[in-house]
């Protein structure tokens, strides 16, 4: 007997999660941010950093299989290429029934595969999340320790990663380097699976090299609070992605960077007001639309 839970279709989906959001809300709920238009407004962290069917999976015919297939095999690591068809696969088998179920008029078997298509990424981003959930609140606390195990600075990494690829930002600068039409086209259909393949890469890539990361832990003064956006995750220089060294607001006190270039300093690092600012800036030069604040002064001061 299927639960409502197994039928549940979730439409509105995350790309930056609420509960870390919620650091940056005073009263545990609404949090300043800019808008589109450059204004400066409240509302509560549940409402933002949403948009509607953003990881659905489409229908996948097969062009989409066949395209997905050889864009998941370029990728260095064979345990992601295992892990990524595994995932296409399943969501593949899963449109097969779902057509045997039309043809059959099996009502509870349409809903079932309806809910899975709807929510299958966006559950697995989800559990990402709640991995991380530990080592954020550790370091919210200003806590090294988070930074110097191994399960939660894995669970960081692998959380830094699919942050980075998962937003419209990130989607909107993919799509654009892309030249060709036809592939241009094919990766806005298929986002919802090429940005979880270079997610899931990605922290993989940066799970295998932990040894080589430097860990540093951003303090800001007394007087001043880090911004975060809804591109929270930000490579801090221009180099390509492989060397990339990865700055991530954790809460409105601490930042944390994850870098292999060597030039960050490792452990605690206390910042005056002018670094602090200049950290805000490049958050705030790489939003996609919104940037987000403990108080509305801190966003009108950005610029000033």
């Amino acid at each position: 007997m299927l639960s409502k839970k197994d039928l549940e279709i979730k439409t509105n989906h995350h790309y930056v999660w609420a509960h870390y959001l919620s650091a940056w809300a005073v009263d545990g709920r609404n949090v300043w941010y800019t808008t589109k238009k450059n204004k400066i407004v409240s509302d509560s962290v549940k409402g933002l950093a949403k948009e509607k069917y953003f990881y659905q999976v489409p229908p996948l015919d097969t062009e989409d299989s066949e395209f997905l297939k050889d864009y998941i095999s370029r990728s260095s690591f064979s345990h992601c290429v295992n892990h990524c068809l595994g995932v296409l696969m399943e969501l593949s088998d899963a449109y097969s029934q779902f057509h045997s179920y039309e043809k059959k008029g099996d009502s509870e078997g349409i809903e079932r595969c309806k809910a899975l298509f709807s929510k299958a990424i966006e559950n697995r981003y989800e559990k990402i999340e709640r991995d991380f959930r530990a080592s954020l609140s550790s370091l919210c606390e200003g806590n090294l320790a988070a930074l110097q195990d191994l399960k939660m600075r894995t669970y960081l990494l692998d959380y830094v990663a699919t942050q980075y690829w998962r937003t419209p930002y990130m989607k909107s600068q993919f799509i654009e380097s892309v030249k060709d039409a036809a592939i241009k086209r094919m990766v806005d259909k298929n986002w919802w699976m090429i940005s979880y393949v270079h997610g899931y890469s990605m922290g993989s890539a940066l799970i295998s090299q932990t040894n080589a990361i430097r860990f540093t832990l951003l303090k800001c003064p007394k007087d001043m609070d880090f911004i975060t956006s809804d591109n929270p995750v930000i490579n801090t220089h221009s180099l390509p992605l492989e060397y990339a060294d990865l700055y991530f607001p954790v809460c409105p006190e601490y930042a944390v960077i994850a870098s292999k270039s060597g030039s960050f300093k490792e452990g605690l690092v206390e910042l005056d007001e002018s670094e602090t600012k200049n950290w805000n800036l490049k958050i705030d030069n790489q939003k996609y639309i919104h940037a987000f604040a403990t108080t509305k002064e801190t966003l009108e001061k950005l610029h000033k």
